[in-house]
């Protein structure tokens, strides 16, 4: 569907936008990300940021409702901002 070459970039998370095709809005997507040091691929981790709707505690354990609806334990959260 598209590509964002974000170009060097240092250490750390960086966030991108990136503008959906009237046709494919509503579907459900993915992303992936590739990083490269010089020619060598990283490990590198896919985040995507959701507000949070609710906080929830089920079986002693808390979770997070986020604003597509989906509930995530809390324990899986990597960061707020």
């Amino acid at each position: 569907m598209g590509t964002v070459k974000l170009g060097p970039q240092g250490a750390g998370s960086h966030a991108f936008d990136f503008d959906v095709p009237q046709d494919a809005q509503g579907q459900p997507l993915t992303f992936r990300v590739n990083a490269l040091n010089n020619e060598a691929p990283l490990d590198s981790k896919s985040f995507a940021f959701n507000s949070i709707a609710a906080v929830s505690s089920a079986n002693g354990k808390l979770a997070v409702e986020l604003d597509d609806g989906r509930k995530v334990a809390y324990a899986d959260v990597r960061a707020f901002y």
